[in-house]
């Protein structure tokens, strides 16, 4: 790892430092940087270069001065995991964030973030995200008209996946919590689940408030056709975790759920075409994994859901699987969205209640 400006007692003390991870010269990080940089509130930005010379950056970062911090982490391996924990590591603000260096914040956001944080001094402050390429807002599924004080389990944070929250750097280091490391996808995954679990004062930034903007205009990392095994390694290694098999049964509950329907199943779903051995006898290990660790994790899925779940856990056949696979995709809109048992309709992770919580939220929302 290389310091190449500024050193700690060369600029005052940030309010929030904000990670941005290059690792492309391409990427239009200058922008990135640009809408968060905000010295007169004390936001400032960590750029990590990595696998590549900063200096392949040429003069787009030297315009903003000392109050940018550029660091180069080579370490080989093709993960953002590594530049966002030094990233991460390396802040010294009370509070920190990541942003991608193809995103960048809407004006006024860096004042709107300070603002909330002089007021109300959480433990994390959810941004609202807007995906520039469908014009949608993303926020998670709270319960209707909740912007304080949110609850982990009733306002459903764990669908909320990714370093987009301004978190108290102090939480951070008390838990350990960090990307995990290796991974080309799904790094983010235990980061934020846990984030969830052990922050005491959530709060969502309020309805109107600008937003990070995530530009869909060119390739991007996610956007990689990875195998299914891949996909569903963070699943799997989450599972293993500690502080997870340390959860209340309510909080393993709705992060179970949340697992198996998002990186399981729907993983699942986007590879429905070219499962192989190892991509049905990994999504069998994680089914039967995270049923160990919640035997309710069923209860809220959908019929369609349910169908393929069992199949997960009876079998590891790739045709099994392949079929299940494919079913996801098809039958009634209705056996897509309810259970088959009413009792599940009780859950706050039944899918009628997440389109409730979209279908009433404020208008400036909906995108």
């Amino acid at each position: 790892m290389t310091v190449l400006r500024p050193s700690h007692s060369e600029i005052s003390a940030p309010v929030v430092e904000v990670v941005i991870a290059v690792h492309r010269p391409e990427r239009p990080v200058e922008r990135a940087v640009a809408s968060v940089l905000d010295t007169a509130r004390g936001v400032r930005p960590i750029v990590v270069c990595h696998n590549m010379p900063a200096s392949a950056l040429g003069d787009r970062l030297t315009r903003f001065g000392e109050a940018v911090r550029v660091l180069e982490l080579c370490d080989g391996i093709a993960s953002p995991a590594g530049p966002l924990n030094l990233g991460l590591d390396v802040a010294r603000a009370p509070w920190v964030t990541c942003m991608g260096s193809d995103d960048h914040e809407e004006p006024g956001a860096t004042r709107a973030w300070v603002a909330h944080l002089r007021t109300r001094p959480v433990d994390a402050l959810i941004l609202p995200v807007l995906r520039a390429g469908s014009g949608r807002i993303d926020i998670p599924p709270v319960r209707p008209g909740r912007l304080l004080d949110l609850d982990p389990v009733k306002d459903r944070l764990c669908h909320r996946t990714g370093p987009l929250t301004l978190v108290r750097t102090r939480l951070l280091r008390d838990h350990g919590i960090r990307m995990t490391e290796g991974l080309r996808t799904g790094e983010d995954l235990a980061w934020s689940s846990h984030v969830w679990m052990t922050a005491r004062r959530i709060d969502l930034l309020e309805p109107g408030s600008p937003c990070y903007v995530e530009d869909q205009s060119g390739p991007r990392v996610t956007a990689i056709p990875f195998p299914l095994t891949e996909l569903l390694e963070p699943a799997r290694r989450l599972a293993a975790e500690g502080w997870v098999h340390g959860l209340t049964p309510e909080h393993r509950h709705a992060l179970a759920v949340r697992v198996v329907r998002e990186s399981l199943l729907r993983a699942l779903r986007s590879r429905a075409t070219g499962i192989d051995e190892g991509g049905a006898q990994r999504a069998h290990e994680v089914a039967v994994a995270w049923r160990s660790l919640d035997p309710g994790v069923a209860r809220p899925l959908s019929l369609t859901e349910t169908r393929a779940w069992a199949v997960l856990l009876r079998t590891a056949d790739v045709g099994a699987v392949s079929a299940a696979a494919h079913a996801l995709g098809s039958g009634h809109r209705l056996a897509r969205v309810f259970p088959p048992s009413p009792l599940g309709l009780a859950d706050p992770e039944a899918r009628p209640r997440h389109l409730a919580s979209r279908l009433l939220r404020p208008r400036r929302w909906r995108g």
